[in-house]
């Protein structure tokens, strides 16, 4: 079993739950699209390095919600992954009807000129403080810092997880009801600090002030939402049956489209 799958099932323990199988998901919660659904999807991923292969995730139980991630070569070769992280958050509620995640557990990895640089994250319940511990070839990202969350009355997700952390709030469905509407809350940047060492102008720090906002309907009748953060803009398409398809960072030459697996 290798060191990644190992990380996977002690986090599962960790969490007390695991992943469903396949389809067998029910949202339960304020939202009833398929972001929040057990899935897991392929994206062709192209950047100003090349173009590579990512596949997502997701599975739920009635406490928790877990993501994978995954970033290979173009031609699928699991043998030489590029990226991968795991996060979990814990679904909980503010008030009787509202529905939150809670981020609790993450770990991203991503290798640089062959050497790995690896955080791992998790909140400390009784601080209520985010242990952030580094562990790489170079001294300075190595250790474990505490970061306090900077707002206890905001919304906190992991970027992760920002759509599904945005949809179990029941954010999508409102907005496409309404045809408007913004969502505010706080990025946790669960590849911090290696993740802002990839893209530019990306804030230098672990939580970021986010807004959603809807943009409409395209041709093709995909709903366009923007995520704003840091003078940074990342447009979200989702079609017509609230599968997420496409991600455009125009700013960062970035684009991610939904394939067959």
């Amino acid at each position: 079993m290798n060191k990644y799958l190992l990380f996977t099932l002690t986090f599962l323990l960790l969490s007390s739950c695991s992943f469903l199988k396949r389809g067998s998901g029910k949202t339960g919660g304020n939202d009833t699209s398929s972001l929040v659904e057990n899935s897991k999807t392929r994206f062709k991923l192209t950047d100003k390095s090349g173009e590579f292969v990512v596949y997502r995730e997701n599975g739920r139980s009635s406490s928790s919600f877990i993501s994978k991630r995954e970033v290979l070569p173009f031609d699928d070769d699991k043998s030489k992954v590029l990226e991968q992280g795991i996060a979990i958050s814990k679904i909980g509620a503010v008030g009787k009807n509202f529905k939150i995640m809670r981020p609790y557990k993450a770990q991203y990895s991503v290798w640089f000129d062959g050497k790995k640089y690896q955080t791992n994250m998790s909140l400390d319940e009784k601080t209520r403080k985010l242990d952030v511990k580094l562990k790489s070839p170079e001294k300075q990202w190595n250790g474990t810092q505490s970061f306090p969350f900077p707002d206890s009355k905001s919304i906190y997700c992991f970027f992760s997880q920002v759509l599904e952390c945005a949809a179990i709030t029941g954010y999508f469905s409102r907005v496409l009801e309404k045809k408007r509407g913004q969502m505010n809350f706080y990025i946790i940047w669960d590849g911090y600090p290696y993740f802002q060492e990839q893209y530019l102008n990306v804030p230098n720090s672990l939580f970021s002030k986010a807004q959603f906002n809807y943009d409409g309907k395209n041709k093709l009748g995909d709903s366009r939402f923007s995520l704003k953060f840091g003078g940074q803009v990342v447009f979200f398409l989702l079609d017509k049956k609230n599968k997420f398809v496409k991600k455009f960072w125009i700013t960062q030459g970035l684009s991610m489209v939904a394939s067959d697996i």
